[in-house]
């Protein structure tokens, strides 16, 4: 006749939880929104091409990638997922605008030569 109560009691926390959830959810897709816009002018404002190539067909094929490796604190992708927008624009200063082809390119050689190096 106790269990009853309990669970009752269960079922209510869990539809708040689901229902903040949902809250933070959708507040989280309106902060990544704005900031893949945000995201899409710096690179206009970068140039809308890659450093390397040229490439300038379309902005979703561009990267940014960290000149220095050492100094990289967060993923700039990672951010953009996030909506961390303060943190996003300390993180672009420190990279260069390339397409995805190059930025392979560039990671792998980096693999390579760190590998070879041992």
């Amino acid at each position: 006749m106790g269990n009853k109560g309990f669970y009752k009691r269960k079922r209510t926390l869990s539809w708040r939880y689901i229902k903040g959830g949902e809250y933070w959810y959708k507040n989280r897709v309106r902060r990544t929104e704005r900031l893949r816009i945000i995201d899409n002018g710096e690179k206009i404002k970068r140039g809308g091409c890659c450093q390397i190539c040229g490439y300038n067909q379309d902005l979703r094929a561009l990267t940014w990638h960290h000149k220095d490796r050492t100094i990289k604190e967060y993923g700039v992708s990672r951010l953009v997922g996030l909506g961390k927008i303060s943190k996003y624009k300390k993180e672009i200063i420190k990279c260069v605008l390339i397409c995805a082809n190059c930025h392979i390119i560039l990671n792998h050689e980096f693999e390579d030569n760190k590998r070879n190096a041992q």
